[in-house]
This record gives C-alpha cells, sequence and structure tokens, in this order.
C-alpha cells in the first residue's frame, strides 16, 4: 500500500513539473514570440491554400516553416532546460504532421 502511494505520489509531482514547465512555455517572452511565429506562417499557409494559386500548389510554405522555424528555436534559443527541448520537439512534430496531412486545423489537435 505505501509503494502504490509513493508511486501516485511521484506521479502527481511529475505532473506538477511538467504543468509548471508549460507555463514557463506560455508566459515567456522568446517561446511566446516563437509561438505567435508559427501561428503567422500557418495562417498564410492557410490563406493560400483556400484560394488555391497555382504557384501555391507545391507547399512550399510548409517547408518554409519547417526549416526557419526549427532553425530560429534552435540558433535563438540561449537557453538548453527542459521544457525549452520539449517545446522545440513539439514544434518540429507539429511542423512534421502538418507537411504530411496538409491540412491547417492539424496544428489545434495537439495543444487543445
Amino acid at each position: 500500500m505505501r509503494k502504490f502511494f509513493s508511486n501516485f505520489l511521484s506521479k502527481i509531482n511529475n505532473f506538477n513539473f511538467f504543468f509548471n514547465n508549460l507555463l514557463k512555455i506560455l508566459f515567456d517572452r522568446r517561446a511566446r514570440n516563437f509561438l505567435l511565429l508559427f501561428l503567422f506562417l500557418y495562417s498564410i499557409n492557410f490563406l493560400f491554400k483556400n484560394y488555391s494559386f497555382s504557384f501555391f500548389d507545391f507547399y512550399w510554405i510548409n517547408f518554409f516553416a519547417l526549416f526557419l522555424g526549427y532553425g530560429v528555436i534552435i540558433f535563438w534559443s540561449e537557453k538548453q532546460d527542459f521544457f525549452y527541448k520539449i517545446f522545440k520537439f513539439c514544434i518540429f512534430f507539429i511542423s512534421l504532421k502538418t507537411i504530411a496531412t496538409v491540412n491547417f486545423y492539424s496544428i489545434f489537435i495537439i495543444f487543445f
């Protein structure tokens, strides 16, 4: 019984650690700028796909968002903390998912 409660409490502490780091990401100025950059790039992508110009049929803006955004995160983030590594991985995964599904709303599946 004691082992069960100690495992349960350690899981709660891990969740608290993750939640606090998530709050740091949301309230940190640089991380918020990264998130706004990606939302801006994906909104441009959605706009061009709705009007379906033939020049944008190659979905080059997806690759632009992937390489520019991920490169900015690697070279711009001075901190290499745990929550920055998670944030970098999430942005990379969102970019790959958006390229694969060609769907603007897939970015919101991870966040909500």
